[in-house]
């Protein structure tokens, strides 16, 4: 059974940490709108995301980390002389695929629920299980915990980050995320991005090795000149009530009177796309009139950018996407990037845009823009499908868990949206939720975008 508008979950790129001389990649599901796939290809597109993973990982420079949501359960991964083989043990399904390039180191694991692919000093590891407390270990993200530290030579899976002058072998087992050349623990010569802060003379501001003006490892995110901690990173000078200070997301969108500008940049991808001014105006129009956005149009925007971005994988076009927009010096302008490309689908037939859960950028085709974007821009701002991808959770506020796929059945994280009719995000009532297509986000949608998006209209 084919959905018109079909959401699948494939894996997604969410965040990057820098650790030392390692970029971690943290992976986990993304919505792909495209023609649903059968239980049998499921395995293939398992096969085909790792090797993807294994040859981004070769390609990059340095040591770097993924770690992936595999979109079996009952499977086992087997690798031998650089042949990584695939088992689903539930319809008997095989696929495999080799690599001449690095070494992929030999290992057998099953029915892990996180797959970590590491490249570290020019070969890949590709492992199925995390290190226990107590276990010997080799690096950090190794362990179940993220802290590997010890004795010099000899490090351990430990339950809590190091403290300075412990040994370690990278800086993500460091309480000051930093690792001199020692491999001990230390306070950074320089400190991260985040927590440089030039106008600030909050207490405990310390000065790094360029100069900068640096926030206290207890508050460590900078906010408009202000040091806060990571569960209350944004600052707020005009609370609703009470006196200005950091506050948590969720009480930054209900108490702060600050507006902010939701800027959407729109970039055609490949080839010039006819009417495009008109195409991203589209975009900015139905989102900003569907959305509680609606309550303060004022600070929707966009940007039709005129240049064209090349892409190499349209099926995955996020990193270049941000690249462009890094080059043409909008890096810190936007708030969602549309990759727009001219035709009736992106990537292969039936497949109208793709987009990454909790994700800054989306992918369109030109073709109903309006529609597709704000379906994409509600998946990332955390909405879910709801006429399948999705189990029935008792558990859940919604009903419903997140599953991805075309799965009716299963466990997953909760939906914050349930399954209702005329709802812009039930494409294809496939699991039978009871659910139909509109062109407005439903109720409960709705009511968890207010909670996303109030913040920009400063309430």
């Amino acid at each position: 059974m084919k959905a018109q508008f079909g959401i699948t979950e494939t894996i997604l790129i969410i965040g990057v940490l820098v650790a030392s001389g390692i970029t971690i990649y943290q992976l986990m599901s993304f919505y792909k709108v495209q023609t649903s796939l059968s239980k049998e290809e499921v395995v293939i597109v398992f096969a085909k995301d790792l090797e993807a993973i294994i040859d981004k990982a070769t390609a990059t420079t340095g040591d770097v980390a993924f770690v992936y949501s595999p979109p079996l359960v009952r499977y086992y991964v087997k690798i031998e002389n650089n042949t990584v083989f695939i088992h689903d043990k539930s319809l008997n399904k095989n696929a495999s695929f080799s690599k001449a390039t690095l070494e992929i180191v030999s290992n057998y694991f099953e029915d892990s629920k996180k797959i970590t692919i590491v490249k570290k000093e020019n070969k890949i590891f590709v492992m199925g299980r995390c290190l226990e407390e107590g276990e010997s270990c080799y690096f950090s993200l190794a362990c179940c915990s993220g802290f590997c530290w010890g004795k010099k030579d000899n490090y351990n899976c430990k339950s809590d980050c190091a403290p300075n002058g412990e040994y370690a072998p990278d800086s993500s087992a460091c309480c000051s995320k930093y690792l001199n050349s020692s491999l001990q623990c230390d306070n950074p010569p320089v400190c991260e991005q985040e927590s440089i802060c030039p106008g600030s003379n909050d207490q405990g501001i310390w000065v790094d090795s360029r100069g900068n003006k640096c926030c206290p490892f207890d508050r460590p995110v900078c906010s408009f000149n202000h040091c806060c901690p990571e569960d209350k990173p944004k600052w707020c000078d005009n609370p609703k009530n009470g006196g200005a200070r950091c506050m948590s997301e969720d009480e930054y969108t209900t108490e702060c009177k600050n507006k902010i500008p939701f800027v959407i940049l729109m970039i055609q991808i490949n080839s010039p796309v006819p009417n495009f001014d008109s195409i991203a105006q589209a975009c900015k129009d139905k989102w900003s009139s569907i959305s509680p956005l609606k309550n303060c149009p004022d600070v929707v925007s966009v940007i039709p950018e005129n240049k064209i971005c090349v892409v190499s994988n349209e099926c995955n076009a996020f990193f270049e996407l941000l690249n462009c927009a890094k080059d043409w010096g909008y890096e810190g302008k936007y708030t969602r990037i549309v990759g727009v490309k001219h035709g009736s689908y992106v990537c292969s037939p039936r497949e109208m845009g793709y987009t990454l859960k909790n994700y800054e950028v989306i992918v369109t085709i030109d073709n109903d823009i309006g529609r597709v974007c704000s379906h994409e821009f509600g998946h990332t701002f955390g909405l879910c499908d709801e006429g399948y991808g999705n189990s029935l959770c008792n558990g859940c506020s919604s009903g419903i868990c997140n599953l991805g796929g075309t799965d009716c059945s299963g466990a997953g994280h909760c939906c914050p949206n349930q399954p209702e009719q005329n709802s812009i995000m039930c494409s294809s009532d496939l699991c039978n939720r009871g659910c139909s297509y509109g062109d407005e986000f439903a109720p409960s949608s709705y009511a968890h975008l207010e909670k996303e998006l109030n913040k920009y209209c400063g309430w």
